[in-house]
């Protein structure tokens, strides 16, 4: 994992073609910070992007994610007695609509609400931030 990226585009084209899951993808490109612009005025200047996070601890979470199913730790938390909300952007490339409905199914509980919102992906408190957090505000009183 290179810990700078000389835009934007390229951060992101790396990320989806080398993360082994395409949310770790999204997030990363999502809080990437541009450190540095391009100064026009040095052939070759380049701007610079970077993850705000430990390299090291990041390549290591980044490994490890598909070791850890959340369908156990959904449960375990719906087991005992913790309110659930699941949330799906409509648009989504991250968790797929069949892959919701599945989870959905298989998943039942009393404890857990899943939700599909329109006009968003799999960005959804970035990009309906405002809905987002009235959402979690009164989903948890």
């Amino acid at each position: 994992l290179p810990e700078t990226f000389s835009d934007r585009k390229t951060l992101r084209d790396y990320c989806f073609s080398h993360c082994p899951d395409p949310a770790i993808a999204q997030y990363l490109t999502a809080v990437a910070k541009k450190t540095s612009d391009a100064d026009p005025t040095i052939p070759g200047s380049t701007e610079t992007w970077v993850f705000p996070f430990e390299h090291e601890a990041l390549v290591q979470t980044i490994l490890q994610a598909d070791e850890a199913p959340i369908e156990n730790w959904v449960k375990e938390i719906c087991d005992a007695g913790i309110p659930f909300l699941a949330l799906r952007g409509e648009n989504s490339r991250v968790w797929l609509k069949d892959d919701y409905e599945k989870q959905r199914l298989a998943l039942a509980h009393p404890n857990l609400v899943f939700e599909e919102w329109a006009d968003c992906g799999h960005g959804l408190p970035f990009e309906q931030r405002q809905k987002f957090i009235e959402r979690v505000r009164d989903f948890t009183k």
